[in-house]
């Protein structure tokens, strides 16, 4: 039994805007100070694909898009449609941060703390 067009009424799919993705990603990366070759060097994405990104002929792939979310302090949901999730208290945060971590995180902070100095 094939149930694509069925789940496809009911979870009401939405496309994404890479153009929107982008400007949210530089938005967030210049809030921070970052130029270009800063985030590519905290994510080990390359400087070319951020750029790609950014101007929206690409979209991120899931694990890119992971790894720039944390190293730009923002959740992929927002990064992907805008929509800011709410968080009442930071025990709740620090549990839904703990949920996007990934074996390359603590290179990532390192290179950041590096950044910061």
């Amino acid at each position: 039994m094939h149930k694509g067009p069925y789940l496809r009424s009911i979870i009401k799919l939405q496309p994404i805007d890479r153009r929107a993705v982008g400007l949210r990603i530089r938005a967030a990366r210049k809030t921070r100070g970052w130029y270009l070759a800063d985030l590519a060097k905290v994510t080990g994405v390359k400087r070319s694909t951020i750029a790609n990104y950014e101007c929206g002929t690409r979209i991120p792939v899931t694990e890119n898009l992971l790894l720039i979310s944390i190293a730009l302090r923002r959740t992929m949901a927002f990064l992907l449609t805008g929509r800011r999730e709410r968080v009442r208290t930071k025990k709740k945060m620090q549990s839904v941060a703990s949920l996007e971590v990934s074996a390359q995180l603590p290179r990532a902070e390192a290179t950041a703390a590096q950044l910061r100095s």
